[in-house]
């Protein structure tokens, strides 16, 4: 199966400034959100073909996974220059969960017929949502969704879910022009604390 990426990075505020001749800091606060949704392969063979056995029951398997995060990102960096071929930096991020999701469904399937449509199977994972509280059951299934009545509520249900994360970088400059770099982007992790429930 394949899937469906897509992010959003809202920039606050930042700032920059030279530090001697060769560097260069930053910082800089965004807000930032990704969702990833997997698309399976039956999801396609549905819209393509709907339900060609138009007498018996028509079987598609509709596994679907999901993640969903947003959060504040604090982060301040520094380049700097060694020489007229070589520059390198990094970037230190602090995290602040806004809201994560992350959803797997487990033998979902979808029976389609010319009279009826059923859907079947499990959904597990974990969602942590200011002001929002799952009440489950020992088996972890929902019994109730409560909402924060009031902003006091909503404030206080806050709680600290903090990460952090790591940027890397090179530029190689062998002749003025052309320009070799490399990267490494976002490496780090997010302890999700806020009205957090596994279901």
């Amino acid at each position: 199966s394949s899937g469906i990426d897509t992010e959003v990075d809202v920039s606050l505020f930042g700032f920059g400034f030279n530090v001697k001749e060769r560097g260069y800091l930053t910082i800089n606060a965004s807000l930032r959100a990704n969702a990833t949704v997997g698309l399976p392969s039956d999801i396609v063979t549905l819209g393509m073909y709907g339900t060609p056995d138009t007498l018996n029951v028509n079987t598609y398997n509709v596994d679907v996974p999901m993640a969903i995060n947003s959060y504040l990102d604090l982060s301040g960096g520094y380049s700097h220059r060694i020489n007229d071929k070589w520059t390198v930096g990094g970037r230190l991020h602090l995290l602040y969960g806004l809201v994560g999701a992350k959803l797997k469904s487990d033998d979902l399937t979808l029976n389609l017929s010319q009279q009826e449509w059923n859907a079947a199977g499990r959904i597990k994972g974990n969602v942590s949502v200011p002001g929002v509280n799952f009440i489950t059951d020992e088996n972890g299934k929902i019994t109730e969704i409560s909402t924060s009545s009031s902003a006091t509520d909503f404030l206080k249900s806050l709680d600290c879910s903090m990460g952090a994360s790591v940027d890397f970088g090179a530029l190689f400059k062998p002749i003025p022009e052309l320009k070799i770099s490399l990267s490494v982007k976002d490496l780090g992790f997010i302890v999700w604390k806020t009205n957090a429930t596994e279901i």
